[in-house]
């Protein structure tokens, strides 16, 4: 969900370091005193201000009021500093000393500074800041920048073994909280690790590292739980433990996890409304792409030193074109693309989600950050992606369906032509207005656990009419489910053996369902409460009819199977031949192979005859299930 979070046009216009804000500061020497100043007086700071930046930056302090004062003081000293330390670390992160950032020591500087305390001595980053030879603080500054890389290279590790044990064993619907435990994960680099689950997934996060009888934890968490009074409800659990609001850490016996997993989610679930735990990315204005330019960015660089509690400003992009999209990075990690809008363009870049590119929408709406980027001595606006959807999800969903359409017609017919037990009770049926009731009041108050399902396309579209009356928030799935939270989905279901999971509650939109359908949802979904929806049978009849050809017809495709079996042939070719549309054929060869007079794949697009004595059309269960569709009528 993207929403917005304010308005800078409503912002103050105290931009500048010095300037007088209402409770706020206007001078050095309004800061509280500090230890520096006890002891040696506010001369004794000035030396100070680039280390103090560094330590606050890294550290996640917000920054405001004095920080921030400590950090735009910090940072233009190191942009002049003569500290071989700070020069080495800068040259080793790629860091231009005249145009340093917060940004730049948060994820390029301070990354290598506390990467020797994770994996080595933290001794190493007091060494590299005080000394006064270049040689060594260069020295010192490779050595971290390995370690760097040594991390980067464990946090992914333990990540890519955390997110499996995620999906296999966290159920989203129950528990809200991720707690995995792994033998032999790095403790100093658990922390990060849970940081990009928690990025990943929106869920609060805890990660063991279990060594024999104890484990050894970090937690992270989101916005609306505080993880560390949830755990506080469970201190009697730990050996030890502290931290703040949205990070904590921990030692448990390892006996204990299982309960601490267990109390854990109750805390949770007592502190923090259902409304926490559906993704949300804020913004603070909504843009065209051709207001995306470089004087908006360097009048919005006015407001720096931005970073935690005070963020750069971030911007709503909606109904703009994707092109040019490729996955680049080690093993495709980001994506790279260009952004098109009339006749404006714009690049753009999406750090962490190059697995998306299979399923990038045409158009989309995103929430972005602007930067100028620089090359060959060029200078472009570049937008970097922190989070899209498709533009209109409702309607790109049915456009996608509909790009899809033969597939869908395959899968229908496969569940069609399927054997089961035949069960024509075990599910509740109710009108559509009926049915929107209980979405209403009852399902779609709970977010997680239901899913809407639909056939066809016809029933499809009826069904996103009924669901925009409602404000449904929903998500949207073709076939497969892939987010392991399982948010409320509308989901284009012919071939109910694709949905893997357990829903709280199963919708059925077609109208009409017939009795071998019916008996696989509830043999397959038996906690589910499964509900048929009458009223929409028309949608279903539209669709069969579409489907089925007349009997007359069938019998033309089939004398043209014989005479063309030994040649070259395609579906389309078949469909011409015949008079018969492309899906129609496609049915025709269903109910041929069900009645043993063909074999047949579609890729490549193959068929044998086969020896057969006299058959009816009767004995076909497609044939059968379709003219029941076709011959129901709403109500």
């Amino acid at each position: 969900m993207i929403r917005a979070r304010g308005n800078y046009g409503e912002i103050h216009n105290a931009l500048s370091i010095g300037q007088d804000t209402e409770g706020g500061y206007t001078v050095p020497d309004e800061f509280d005193r500090k230890l520096v100043q006890a002891l040696g007086g506010e001369e004794a700071i000035a030396p100070l201000w680039e280390l103090a930046a560094l330590a606050t930056i890294a550290d996640i302090v917000p920054l405001l009021g004095e920080n921030r004062v400590i950090v735009s003081f910090g940072l233009a000293d190191m942009a002049r500093t003569k500290r071989p330390g700070l020069i080495a670390l800068m040259e080793s992160a790629g860091v231009d000393p005249g145009s340093v950032t917060s940004s730049d020591v948060a994820f390029r500087m301070a990354p290598r500074i506390n990467a020797g305390g994770r994996l080595a001595l933290a001794s190493r980053g007091v060494e590299l800041l005080t000394t006064r030879k270049s040689d060594v603080a260069r020295e010192i500054a490779a050595e971290l920048d390995q370690d760097n890389v040594k991390r980067r290279e464990l946090e992914i590790e333990i990540f890519t073994q955390a997110d499996a044990i995620t999906r296999r064993e966290i159920d989203f619907r129950e528990e809200r909280a991720i707690v995995v435990c792994g033998e032999g994960w790095n403790p100093g680099v658990i922390g990060l690790a849970a940081s990009r689950l928690v990025e990943k997934y929106k869920w609060p996060t805890v990660l063991l590292s279990q060594d024999g009888d104890v484990c050894v934890g970090s937690a992270r968490s989101i916005p609306g739980v505080d993880i560390h009074r949830a755990m506080a409800e469970c201190r009697d659990l730990f050996v030890r433990f502290g931290g703040h609001a949205q990070a904590a850490g921990l030692t448990i016996e390892t006996k204990h996890v299982p309960e601490f997993r267990r109390r854990l989610t109750q805390a949770i679930r007592r502190q923090a409304s259902p409304e926490a735990f559906i993704p949300t990315e804020e913004y603070d204005l909504e843009l065209e792409l051709s207001e995306m330019t470089e004087e908006l960015v360097e009048a919005f660089d006015s407001m720096q030193p931005t970073g935690f509690g005070n963020p750069a400003p971030v911007f709503c992009l909606r109904g703009v074109h994707t092109t040019d999209v490729r996955q680049i990075g080690k093993d495709g990690a980001h994506l790279r693309m260009r952004l098109a809008q009339g006749s404006e363009m714009r690049s753009a870049i999406a750090f962490r989600m190059g697995p998306r590119a299979r399923s990038m929408p045409e158009v989309i709406e995103a929430v972005v950050s602007l930067s100028i980027n620089e090359w060959q001595d060029r200078r472009s606006v570049q937008c970097e992606i922190r989070q899209f959807q498709a533009y209109m999800p409702a309607k790109a969903f049915l456009q996608e369906c509909q790009r899809q359409e033969s597939g869908i017609d395959r899968a229908l017919l496969e569940t069609l032509s399927g054997k089961g037990e035949a069960r024509a009770e075990g599910a509740e049926r109710m009108k559509l207005e009926e049915a929107k009731r209980v979405l209403s009041d009852e399902l779609l108050t709970a977010y997680q656990g239901t899913l809407l399902c639909v056939h066809t396309l016809p029933a499809l579209k009826m069904a996103n009419i009924h669901l925009a009356i409602l404000h449904a928030q929903l998500d949207y799935a073709l076939g497969e489910l892939s987010d392991e939270r399982m948010f409320n989905t509308l989901v284009m279901a012919p071939d109910w053996a694709q949905i893997r999971c357990q829903p709280r509650a199963i919708v059925m939109l077609d109208g009409f369902v017939n009795d071998v359908e019916r008996g696989a949802v509830l043999a397959q979904f038996p906690e589910a409460r499964v509900i048929e929806v009458s009223g929409l049978e028309q949608q279903s009849a539209a669709a069969a009819q579409r489907l089925l050809p007349p009997d007359d017809a069938l019998r033309t495709l089939y004398r043209a199977l014989r005479q063309r079996e030994a040649m070259d042939n395609t579906l389309s070719v078949l469909a011409a031949q015949t008079g018969l549309t492309e899906s129609m054929a496609l049915c025709g060869l269903y109910i041929f192979r069900e009645l043993a007079l063909i074999e047949f794949t579609l890729s490549p697009f193959r068929y044998r005859l086969l020896l057969s004595g006299r058959v009816s059309l009767e004995a076909s269960a497609v044939r059968g299930r379709l003219r029941e569709m076709a011959a129901a009528r709403g109500g």
